[in-house]
């Protein structure tokens, strides 16, 4: 055996210290930025990803490396910052091509989700030039697998399998590293299992050292926003940029209010209530300097600007964010086009709310807050107030142009139906739904049989019932909502007698999307026999009919705010006392204690017909002028503008018809 020299050792010794051991790392932005590609199709900046686009998405993706210690990244966030490009896709991307692990991609649906793979997914993945790394792991003899569908994608070390929220049960049998949950304030909770997040959340407890979760999502309802729960669950990270006046940090908001009562956030002028949009800036909160839209490209630079925590997360490996739209990139949404959401809820005029459906959609959607629902009720005194002078059964449409610049153009019925009474409701709408109750009365004696005087009654004055104003101009009734809640069977064949115009509905208290109204099921059409019922959500109308009798406000001489009510001089005080028989409630789940959200409830003894049929008027008119947009002016939806010039040109025609 050869005997070792001092050289030999020499020169492993050399050797040995010519390896490097120091590992080249690349994080998770570095490498989206070497091989993401967006086309023209994807991004207002086509090209090479660029985090500097979007700085604000660069820390929170990076915790996606293992070299973290966070373990649930947290972004609750308005619409027009990037999320979904620059976090989600990226992450699958970058699972795929840089560190291989079982992904879970979580979306509001299943249809939803392959739309994106299709739409989104596949795009990336062939712009990065990783097609060849998608491909089936295992294979049986005879298999015909790709490892590429609408739901799965598979690649040496892992895959990506993307689900619906509705489908808990597509994920079971499977456990996954990296859980990617997309817009999770629209997840459904289920009644039997709970929590839906909750279900998916459990795929990855075998891996509760090294996992990875993202929750994004704009948050809505804030007794029930799963993204405000959890965002307030970490450290409640803000985005601090460089004021370009005085140099000082600060966070972006629509509206700032310091403690000495300075207000400060987007200013502009306006003129009648119209933005000089030319004027649109921010106000710094600290020095009042007034910034443009575009000087963004300079203090959102990644190295003058910074997360920042502004509190203690309740729980370990928490990253909790927040980012509003004012901080949408130069070319993606500006400061100019917010404003213009902010009109359409607000009366600059009267410096008040407008709006409040408008509202809670800006504050979610532009400001990424979360809309706190309050309980509310309407007083006797409220409600009286807009009693005015002019008699039940008429329409003097000499004043009511006065007031509203337009004459009634559509009468509409409703009927509440009670065991020995059909209270009915009859209103006039003009131009805007500002309304004028014409008649509200009472129909009465035994409902619970077909033969009863009731229904032959009312029967004749939904056939006959015409009003005339002072210009000779007739009107019929336009279209009938009668409450089938109670007395089905009766309600059904009275309507089954009519061809149209005369409908069953049911109130609900939520309908899904929040919708103001659904056809019911064809069961319930075959079994009524009636052309049309529909299902009302009487929380959204009610809440339509609690803001205008609460918030709209009239100063005589001018004309009503759109949807303004009236009612005539001679309904007697106890017909305003039903709109207070109800109050605003907050309901919970009574299995899983989850805020479900607030409805209007009635108060025990009390009588609410008025308010009931005031909201199925609402939704009958509703109806009538989405009918009418869409089978008539060829519209795609219901629009208001459309639907009130429509009427309004058939009042002219059959002004100058009488005229003749």
């Amino acid at each position: 055996m050869r005997k070792i020299e001092l050289s030999d050792i020499q020169f492993m010794q050399e050797l040995i210290q010519s390896i490097v051991d120091e590992r080249i790392f690349e994080t998770p932005s570095e490498y989206i930025e070497r091989v993401r590609f967006l086309p023209k199709s994807f991004s207002p900046k086509p090209g090479l990803y660029d985090f500097n686009y979007t700085p604000y998405l660069k820390e929170p993706f990076d915790h996606l490396s293992q070299e973290s210690p966070v373990e649930r990244i947290i972004m609750m966030k308005s619409a027009q910052i990037g999320y979904t490009v620059g976090i989600l896709q990226n992450a699958v991307l970058y699972h795929i091509g840089s560190d291989p692990r079982r992904v879970q991609f979580v979306t509001a649906d299943k249809d939803l989700a392959e739309e994106t793979v299709k739409m989104q997914i596949n795009p990336m993945i062939e712009h990065a030039g990783l097609e060849h790394l998608i491909f089936a792991q295992s294979k049986t003899k005879g298999s015909r697998a790709t490892g590429s569908t609408m739901t799965l994608k598979e690649y040496p070390g892992g895959y990506v399998a993307f689900r619906g929220a509705k489908n808990p049960d597509k994920a079971r049998g499977r456990t996954f590293q990296v859980s990617l949950f997309d817009e999770i304030d629209t997840f459904k909770d289920d009644k039997k299992e709970g929590s839906i997040l909750s279900l998916f959340e459990n795929r990855s407890n075998a891996f509760a050292l090294t996992r990875k979760m993202v929750y994004g999502s704009t948050p809505l309802i804030e007794q029930s926003s799963k993204i405000y729960k959890l965002y307030k669950e970490g450290d409640q990270r803000h985005f601090y940029v460089p004021c370009p006046r005085c140099g000082e940090m600060i966070v972006l908001h629509w509206h700032f209010l310091s403690e000495s009562g300075e207000k400060s956030g987007i200013v502009f002028d306006h003129e009648n209530g119209e933005p000089i949009y030319e004027s649109v800036a921010y106000k710094c909160q600290i020095c009042g300097g007034r910034i443009k839209n575009y000087e963004k490209v300079l203090f959102m630079a990644p190295d003058v600007c910074e997360w920042r925590p502004t509190a203690r997360a309740s729980k370990p490996r928490i990253a909790s964010y927040w980012i509003n739209a004012l901080y949408s990139p130069v070319g993606m949404y500006p400061w100019e086009r917010l404003v213009e959401d902010w009109v359409r809820c607000w009366d600059l005029t009267n410096n008040k709310l407008k709006d409040k459906g408008k509202y809670k959609d800006f504050r979610n959607t532009m400001q990424g807050l979360p809309y706190k629902e309050q309980g509310e009720s309407v007083s006797y005194d409220k409600a009286i107030i807009h009693r005015r002078s002019y008699p039940s059964g008429v329409i003097l449409n000499k004043q009511i142009i006065q007031d509203t610049g337009s004459p009634i153009l559509i009468v509409v019925c409703s009927v509440d139906v009670q065991k020995n009474n059909l209270f009915v409701d009859i209103k006039g709408y003009t131009y805007g739904g500002r309304t004028y109750t014409l008649e509200f009365f009472s129909i009465d004696g035994a409902v619970e049989d077909y033969k009863s005087p009731v229904w032959s009654l009312l029967y004749d004055l939904l056939a006959n019932k015409t009003y005339t104003d002072e210009n000779g101009h007739t009107y019929n009734i336009m279209i009938t909502f009668i409450d089938s809640s109670k007395y089905t069977e009766y309600v059904y064949a009275f309507c089954a007698g009519w061809a149209g115009g005369v409908y069953p509905i049911k109130g609900e208290r939520y309908i899904s999307g929040g919708v103001t109204y659904r056809m019911m099921s064809k069961e319930v059409l075959e079994k009524s026999g009636c052309s049309a019922a529909y299902r009302i959500n009487t929380t959204r109308l009610k809440d339509r009919i609690a803001y205008a009798l609460n918030r709209l406000e009239w100063t005589t001489g001018e004309h009503q705010p759109d949807w303004y009510p009236n009612f005539p001089e001679d309904l007697k005080d106890d017909y305003f006392r039903q709109f207070e028989a109800e109050q605003k409630v907050d309901a919970y789940d009574t299995l899983t204690n989850q805020y479900k959200g607030s409805y209007w409830k009635q108060i025990s003894g009390r009588d609410n017909h008025a308010f009931d049929t005031a909201g199925y008027n609402l939704a009958a008119l509703e109806l009538q002028a989405e009918y009418i947009c869409k089978e008539e002016l060829g519209l795609h939806a219901l629009n208001w503008k459309a639907f009130w010039e429509q009427m309004k040109l058939e009042y002219e025609e059959a002004q100058v018809n009488i005229g003749q």
